[in-house]
């Protein structure tokens, strides 16, 4: 299921790049949730991860947290842009996860959202892991 989640001037159908009439830039995140038949669950990324999308991914990440068996894997190969909000959330759920013994398993990051891993070396983080290379 897609939940879009609301910018700071409500949800938006266009593309993140288009411009509105005040000329605020309008996002669309959007996470789709799905259990596997292991017991894991996958979250799937789509859009920009920023300050204004965070919550929504924390919420999500929450609700999967619960219902998995095992880990969760964020797919974030649909996400053009992460920032410090967005790592703050992976690593408050990771560090959940940790504490029940799951793990956060991060697929499929763009190189530039690999970038930002990299620069603050989540790679290290306790809790996570990542199915490929970082930096």
């Amino acid at each position: 299921m897609i939940r879009p989640f609301e910018t700071a001037r409500g949800e938006c159908d266009r593309p993140h790049d288009q411009m509105g009439a005040e000329g605020e830039n309008l996002k669309r995140f959007d996470v789709s949730r799905r259990s596997l038949p292991d017991g894991e669950v996958e979250l799937e990324i789509r859009g920009e991860l920023d300050l204004s999308t965070a919550a929504g991914l924390e919420a999500e990440l929450d609700a999967a947290s619960a219902e998995a068996e095992g880990a969760v894997i964020v797919d974030f190969s649909a996400c053009a842009f992460i920032d410090s909000s967005g790592v703050r959330a992976l690593i408050g759920a990771a560090r959940g996860l940790e504490e029940s013994g799951a793990v956060l398993r991060i697929v499929g990051a763009r190189a530039q959202v690999r970038d930002v891993f990299a620069l603050v070396s989540l790679d290290d983080a306790a809790g996570i892991e990542f199915a490929d290379p970082v930096g």
